[in-house]
């Protein structure tokens, strides 16, 4: 393992300070020069961030950067104020300042939106969103995701902005926010339509199914659901259908066997962690006669008990070569990482 060299990094502390002290000379004012030299200090305060940083000397890289956008700021260079903040939420990420990442992400993006760079903005916002979940509060987490969203839906990009949604759908889950988890479900099935992505609006379906079924009163809405869901195209022959009809004959039921059989051989199905992990922690909901039992009518094609998706997401089902037997295994959480 390779060691930091004390008299290389002593000469880099050396020449960060020697160029903050240039930035401050060119913001000084005197009786010929009335007003400070904003251009000249900014880029003596990226120098000295630069060498700050190859010094490791992170926290007074992140003060020349602040400094640096506060001079971007004065010349009204929005996104290379943005630029600075992020270096700077960056540096603070790895020293485990997350609030203060936060802060600073999310105010680059704002200055990224003022300077009509949304994609941009919108990257620094999930960097807040995570950043906020980092440092615990999931609820400023949302919101920065929503501004997230927001900037990308403005470039007509939404298609971006897919995995972010299903962050989302995660903060809300740990919350137990379930109204919004479905509103979110709602949003990607619009997005999927407008990409013509059938398979996974199917999968947005079943994670639907997954929710209603953890909810306190699932009744009228699982009804609605499952009608809105039915006239979807070919959603009936597709493998998420069978799983959605195996998930809701289980849970309605009193057999924990089986469940537990359904969970070993159908969980891969289920491809997003916050979802399968829910999925999971379900209870049966008690005995074959519950009113919700057989809701769904029998699909068009034998469960599948094994899928794969090409590079392109389509599916291909193939037989399992290797059907639980006996007793199966309960399916743990640390399984879907």
């Amino acid at each position: 393992m390779s060691r930091s060299n004390p008299q290389l990094a002593a000469a880099k502390r050396k020449a960060g300070d020697q160029k903050m002290e240039a930035a401050e000379k060119c913001l000084q004012t005197g009786l010929f020069k009335w007003k400070p030299d904003y251009e000249g200090a900014s880029s003596e305060f990226q120098q000295a961030a630069i060498a700050y940083t190859n010094a490791n000397l992170k926290d007074l890289a992140i003060n020349a950067h602040k400094k640096a956008a506060t001079c971007y700021t004065q010349m009204k260079l929005e996104f290379s104020v943005a630029k600075h903040l992020e270096k700077a939420g960056d540096l603070s990420m790895d020293l485990n300042k997350y609030a203060e990442a936060a802060q600073l992400y999310e105010t680059a993006a704002q200055s990224l939106i003022s300077s009509e760079s949304n994609e941009k903005a919108a990257n620094c916002y999930t960097k807040a969103s995570a950043a906020c979940a980092k440092a615990g509060d999931v609820k400023k987490a949302i919101s920065t995701m929503e501004s997230a969203l927001n900037a990308f839906e403005v470039d007509d990009k939404e298609y971006l902005s897919v995995d972010h949604y299903f962050t989302l759908s995660g903060f809300y889950i740990s919350l137990s926010q379930w109204d919004e988890v479905l509103k979110v479900l709602d949003r990607l099935v619009q997005i999927y339509k407008k990409l013509e992505q059938p398979h996974n609006r199917y999968r947005c379906y079943l994670y639907y199914v997954i929710i209603l079924i953890n909810t306190k009163t699932p009744g009228k809405e699982i009804f609605d659901a499952l009608g809105k869901f039915s006239s979807d195209e070919d959603f009936m022959q597709s493998p998420e259908y069978s799983l959605a009809s195996s998930i809701l004959g289980n849970v309605m039921s009193d057999d924990e066997q089986a469940w537990q059989n359904l969970l070993k051989s159908k969980i891969h199905m289920v491809r997003h962690a916050e979802f399968g992990k829910l999925l999971l922690k379900t209870r049966l909901l008690g005995a074959s006669a519950h009113p919700f039992h057989n809701l769904l009518p029998e699909p068009d094609q034998d469960p599948v008990t094994l899928d794969e998706y090409d590079e392109f997401g389509t599916c291909h089902p193939v037989e399992d070569q290797n059907p639980p037997q006996g007793n199966a295994t309960v399916v743990e959480d640390d399984d879907l990482l």
